[in-house]
């Protein structure tokens, strides 16, 4: 997310899903920036999703956690809280494209 087109992202979240046969996560990385000093990888996320169906309250717990990881700026940008509901909802997202690209629903 950025304020306009061509800045710097207040926050970024990319995703990248392995499904197994039966549709649930067999592998999942989870990484973000913006939301502290260098990007993070949220293993907690990551974690979350192991062994799950990526739906539902799986991918709000993913989501969750991967911004409970999170250390933001506060800046002229956007508060501490914002840039962490931004990583929430972003995380949500990006897991979500990742198991619909990966054959989920």
């Amino acid at each position: 997310m950025a304020r306009r087109a061509g800045d710097f992202a207040l926050v970024g979240v990319a995703a990248l899903i392995t499904l197994d046969a039966s549709g649930r996560c067999q592998r999942a990385r989870v990484a973000l920036c913006g939301v502290g000093p260098t990007p993070i990888r949220a293993g907690a996320a990551e974690d979350a999703l192991l062994g799950q169906a990526p739906a539902g309250a799986a991918l709000d717990e993913a989501a969750a956690r991967a911004a409970a990881a999170t250390s933001p700026p506060s800046d002229l940008h956007g508060s501490a809280e914002f840039r962490r509901k931004l990583a929430r909802h972003f995380a949500r997202q990006a897991i979500a494209t990742a198991a619909q690209r990966a054959g989920g629903t």
